[in-house]
């Protein structure tokens, strides 16, 4: 359990790429049908290597941003400004 655990912080929640969840089938297939060694050496490695994985994910990853706090509005900015404003960037 332990292994799976390292998989799915290595990939993180929520789980929204089907790569993602191909790579945690196919670590649970392996977890559970194989044999998980318990090498303290083995397991400090693999713990180190999944708190890099999240460090550089969390360093290097945008930050996120709210539901409906950003909006992509075509044209020049002075177009921002027009009455049309709410029916080109919103849609209203």
């Amino acid at each position: 359990m332990a292994a799976l655990a390292l998989a799915v912080i290595a990939v993180g929640l929520p789980i929204s790429h089907i790569g993602a969840y191909l790579l945690l089938v196919i670590a649970t297939v392996m977890i559970f049908t194989g044999e998980v060694g318990f090498r303290t050496k083995a397991w400090f490695a693999a713990g180190a290597i999944v708190l890099a994985s999240v460090a550089g994910q969390w360093l290097v990853s945008p930050p996120r941003s709210q539901k409906g706090t950003t909006s992509f509005c075509p044209g020049r900015p002075v177009a921002l400004l027009s009455a049309a404003w709410r029916r080109t960037c919103i849609g209203t």
